[in-house]
């Protein structure tokens, strides 16, 4: 009795497990794209920690967060993934925005629906903005440019 007790907690868990993890292609339906254009595949960001940034070149303060956001996402590459949505003027400011920077991490497609609908459903206002999302899709902070928390996110 003990041992089946054991296997059905067991079992419980990790119906659990799997069920609080996040399908991003729902989220991200038109996919994810590189800086070159190529596609990305969204199961990159399964079991990570994800960031949403919402940047754009022409935007001074973005130019000045972004490389701290470059830094930092490579330095927590095993938790936490970063997404990109732009607010540029055009396909080459945001792909050339992204090889500038250096940006290691996909983007949404340029004005895809689904970018601009997570910036709607959370109420991004302005740039630059990072939302941060548990591995299970859940926000955990709409101030995710604030480094220093988002490593203790990271830590948990």
């Amino acid at each position: 009795m003990t041992r089946l007790l054991a296997l059905v907690a067991g079992l419980l868990a990790c119906a659990q497990t799997l069920a609080a993890e996040q399908d991003w292609s729902q989220v991200f339906k038109e996919g994810l794209v590189d800086a070159d254009g190529k596609p990305v595949a969204v199961s990159t960001l399964k079991n990570k920690v994800v960031a949403v940034y919402f940047s754009a070149h022409w935007c001074p303060p973005c130019r000045q967060f972004t490389p701290k956001l470059v830094e930092f996402a490579k330095k927590h590459s095993a938790k936490l993934a970063v997404v990109f949505v732009s607010s540029d003027n055009s396909q080459a400011e945001m792909t050339g925005y992204m090889k500038e920077a250096g940006m290691p991490w996909p983007s949404t497609p340029y004005r895809s629906a689904s970018g601009g609908a997570l910036g709607n459903k959370h109420g991004v206002r302005g740039i630059p903005t990072l939302l941060v999302f548990g591995k299970d899709g859940q926000l955990i902070t709409k101030n995710g440019r604030n480094l220093a928390e988002l490593e203790k996110i990271l830590a948990k």
